[in-house]
């Protein structure tokens, strides 16, 4: 099933393109930076919840706005997600170790 496309649509997609094309590689850099921005704050209770969840918030925006402008799929996202979540817990454990 087709669905049909307004004159719209295909400006805004021709003009996205020409900006950035949807040549972007695995994993999305896009969503690694915009969760490692979220989990650099996510447990730290000086920071508070709303600022934390508005975080949160924006990093699935920009999940989400990556996956609808086709500049990544699901598998660039997760593994970006993913790769950021070891790297950072890594980091975590290598400087608890390396303070004591």
């Amino acid at each position: 099933l087709r669905m049909s496309r307004g004159l719209g649509d295909v400006y805004k997609d021709s003009f996205l393109y020409s900006m950035d094309a949807a040549d972007n590689l695995f994993p999305s850099i896009h969503c690694l930076v915009s969760w490692l921005c979220y989990i650099g704050i996510r447990g730290n209770k000086k920071v508070p919840q709303w600022i934390r969840t508005t975080f949160c918030i924006c990093a699935i925006a920009v999940f989400i706005s990556t996956l609808t402008t086709k500049q990544h799929v699901i598998y660039d996202v997760v593994a970006g997600v993913i790769l950021i979540e070891v790297t950072y817990r890594i980091s975590r454990l290598l400087l608890t170790k390396l303070s004591k």
